[in-house]
């Protein structure tokens, strides 16, 4: 005679089990959000040091055929008076590099809701398209003077005539614009750095002079 079959219930999934399992994913999911939301808010910043880079790049490129010179000293001998003439802003010099840059997008950081990326550098493109600011006395032989950097930067001066000096003994702030009070800047060296409100000039190797969009 076969023995009568047992019927066993150690392989059912309870409804206490399925609460568990519940309470598990999420308490996992309170957890991570902090951290996705961090993710999130670096993303952006992320996304403008590298078009910063990639700015650098295209001003180091184009000085390799211009006798390692910026286009900001070789379109006038006497920078100081093309800017006072034209001080529409540094729209010209990110345009004479625009070989180099490939595409006018790359200059509107993503979190820069008061500029609109230009579809080409015609006649669409100008300061209203840029987010970043063009530094004047940039040069190939100091490698640690600003290049270009995000247009909410500020001295100890407000810009004047979107004009704005740096000189030694200042502290350089962030106006909140974006970055959530930090912001980015390209060096001559090929870097960008990450900075914050209070950052001493002396840390940029001497003057700079900077024009605005």
């Amino acid at each position: 005679m076969k023995p009568a079959a047992r019927h066993s219930r150690a392989g059912a999934f309870t409804l206490s089990n399925l609460l568990v399992v519940l309470g598990t994913v999420l308490l996992l999911g309170l957890l991570i959000a902090p951290y996705f939301a961090v993710c999130k808010a670096k993303s952006p910043r992320i996304t403008c040091v590298n078009q910063l880079k990639q700015i650098t790049m295209a001003f180091q490129i184009w000085g390799r055929d211009h006798d390692d010179r910026y286009p900001m000293e070789v379109l006038t001998n006497t920078p100081a008076a093309f800017a006072l003439v034209n001080p529409a802003g540094p729209w010209r010099y990110f345009q004479a590099v625009s070989n180099e840059l490939g595409s006018p997008k790359i200059l509107r950081c993503p979190v820069d809701n008061g500029r609109k990326p230009a579809e080409n550098f015609g006649r669409s493109f100008g300061d209203q398209t840029i987010s970043y600011f063009a530094v004047l006395s940039a040069n190939e032989i100091n490698p640690n003077l600003m290049l270009a950097g995000d247009r909410h930067l500020r001295g100890d001066k407000l810009p004047v005539q979107g004009q704005l000096w740096i000189g030694t003994n200042e502290h350089i702030r962030f106006t909140g614009l974006s970055h959530a009070g930090a912001g980015n800047v390209a060096i001559t060296d090929g870097s960008v750095q990450q900075l914050s409100s209070g950052t001493p000039s002396d840390h940029f190797g001497g003057t700079n002079w900077l024009l605005f969009p």
